[in-house]
């Protein structure tokens, strides 16, 4: 798979899972606010995105072959980015 289809591939993952899941902010801070309680430490929304992205890379470095974890771990990077970068609500 090269480099731009799994780029186009994790944008058509976040419309998806928006679609599905709604306001990637508001899910990624429903998962930051849990986090946070399990650990006892204060989690963000974007770090919670980087918590999924270590998920996907354990899962690559047991199934290399499952493309699938590639994308979604692209994916999880740009959400984190943009929940970090953007101060708007996403996809309003």
């Amino acid at each position: 798979m090269k480099a731009s289809e799994v780029l186009l591939s994790a944008t058509d993952v976040i419309g998806h899972r928006g679609a599905v899941y709604g306001s990637p902010r508001i899910n990624h801070q429903r998962i930051a606010a849990r986090l946070t309680q399990l650990l006892e430490m204060p989690i963000t929304d974007w770090q919670a995105c980087l918590m999924m992205v270590e998920v996907k890379l354990s899962r690559i470095q047991e199934t290399s072959d499952h493309e699938d974890s590639f994308v979604d771990a692209c994916a999880y990077l740009a959400l984190a980015c943009e929940l970090r970068t953007e101060t708007d609500e996403l996809y309003a």
